[in-house]
């Protein structure tokens, strides 16, 4: 003897069913949304990357000696941020990192662009301090501002000293062509 079913629960089991169907297709629809969107951030990642590497390989090969020209480019781009300074160590060392750019040393441990922006920002938060070193940071980044790099090596290491440095001494001033160079290997990579 077979049992009938009951319409009702038919019909429960219909929209139950249905429910889940809709539930599905919704996290479907929802996961092919989150899927493309992916793919094209990724594209648009790659894309944008390619053209700014090909717009500085262009740029720099206009302008092949010119490193001025270089870091402008790149202060553009913003591939030049300095970030949050939280003392005077760190604006010594962000200083220290920004002559690497300019000057011959037998050991260098980071780069910061030596750009106009960069200047600003470093003299800004400098003015605004109490470092024991304040003024004689703000006569070098004064030189800086002007665009005298003239004695940059003789800041460099005067920079190391007030860092208590032991190693990393200025071997000298980078031609244009090796400034150049150091900005393309060190930020070049950062305008993708």
């Amino acid at each position: 003897m077979t049992k009938e079913i009951e319409p009702k629960f038919v019909e429960e089991m219909e929209v139950e069913t249905n429910y889940k169907i809709k539930k599905i297709n919704r996290l479907a629809l929802g996961g092919t949304i989150l899927g493309i969107a992916a793919m094209v951030g990724i594209a648009w990642y790659y894309i944008s990357g390619n053209v700014q590497k090909y717009e500085a390989e262009k740029f720099t090969q206009e302008h092949p000696n010119d490193a001025i020209a270089i870091a402008a480019k790149l202060e553009d781009t913003k591939a030049n941020a300095i970030g949050l300074f939280n003392g005077e160590d760190k604006v010594l060392m962000t200083m220290n990192q920004m002559t690497h750019q300019k000057i011959a040393a037998e050991e260098k441990s980071g780069a910061v662009p030596m750009t106009k922006a960069n200047i600003d920002e470093v003299t800004e938060f400098v003015e605004d301090s109490d470092f024991e070193h304040k003024d004689e940071m703000l006569m070098i980044l004064d030189k800086w501002a002007e665009g005298d790099f003239s004695t940059v090596d003789g800041d460099h290491d005067y920079i190391l000293k007030m860092q208590k440095g032991t190693k990393g001494w200025s071997t000298g001033l980078f031609t244009p062509e090796e400034e150049a160079q150091f900005v393309l290997e060190n930020w070049g990579s950062k305008l993708d």
